[in-house]
């Protein structure tokens, strides 16, 4: 199912890039990190229990600062990784939780990048954030 899903995608995006490519060249969205798109994050390097919070844009990321504070202030040691879709959603969550977090961009919906992403960041609890 998941190789079905992935050509859907591909056969979409395929359609699309003649109104997708003009606008991203104009807009300079072509620079951006396309090995974290694809799944090429950062593997975590510790082995303590882990919460990826998946924040699309700004205002997910904004949203999230009090959850991480808590997160972060409690007595057991875990890794908090910050997930961001968006380009100036992955620069506010790098400029909110740089040093404090990883952050790390989300993949595109590929199963292949998903996968890689996931075995990068070990997550024991995932939480998606939505406003």
């Amino acid at each position: 199912m998941g190789l079905f899903i992935d050509l859907a995608y591909i056969v979409g995006v395929t359609a699309a890039s003649p109104f997708l490519l003009p606008r991203m060249l104009q807009t300079g969205k072509h620079q951006t990190d396309w090995s974290g798109r694809f799944g090429h994050a950062l593997p975590r390097a510790s082995d303590r229990r882990c919460i990826l919070l998946h924040a699309v844009s700004v205002g997910e990321v904004n949203a999230i600062r009090l959850l991480v504070d808590r997160l972060l202030d409690d007595e057991e040691e875990i890794d908090v990784v910050i997930a961001a879709t968006t380009d100036t959603g992955f620069r506010r969550a790098c400029q909110l939780y740089d040093g404090r977090c990883l952050v790390v961009r989300f993949p595109l919906d590929l199963s292949r990048g998903v996968r890689r992403f996931l075995d990068a960041v070990r997550p024991d609890v995932a939480a998606m954030v939505e406003l």
